[in-house]
């Protein structure tokens, strides 16, 4: 699996021209809707890595039985069995050690990029332009922070 790296995607500058609070949301759910997408991306890529690494092994598995079945046909009474097997055990004990050291790099080749995706969210210019979004959904609702207020003054007494 070849890790991609990553880029921000949908926004890479907040909007600041006095654009109604509608398109800040708009802009920010976009944005999480692309990190989403992206996601699943890298996943499907993860996915598509495994099953080539399956389908490789069996490809291995059956050549490897092939070599052992002309082996045994072609050489005759005068077949070194011991020899024939020797062989195809090596086979069955180092092929599922290189199966699973690639299910392994490809799952944490999956886990780098997931988190580099989703590492941007918490750092830097999108938790900003998210809190900006959601003061400003809070400010343009009528009446919403007194009536926070009250509940708060409620609670505390």
């Amino acid at each position: 699996m070849t890790v991609k790296t990553f880029r921000p995607s949908v926004l890479t500058t907040w909007p600041d021209n006095g654009s109604p609070v509608a398109n800040y949301v708009t802009n920010l759910s976009q944005e999480q809707y692309a990190i989403v997408v992206e996601a699943a991306c890298t996943w499907f890529r993860s996915m598509e890595t495994l099953c080539q690494a399956r389908q490789q092994a069996a490809h291995q598995a059956l050549s490897a039985c092939e070599g052992a079945a002309k082996k045994l046909r072609t050489a005759g009474a005068d077949a070194n069995l011991l020899d024939i097997h020797a062989e195809l055990m090596s086979f069955y004990l180092e092929s599922p050690v290189n199966y699973w050291q690639r299910l392994a790099t490809t799952g944490l080749q999956t886990q780098i990029e997931m988190m580099a995706r989703f590492n941007h969210l918490f750092v830097g210019n999108t938790k900003e332009r998210m809190e900006k979004a959601f003061s400003n959904f809070q400010a343009t609702l009528p009446g919403i922070s007194e009536l926070f207020n009250k509940k708060l003054d409620a609670t505390a007494s």
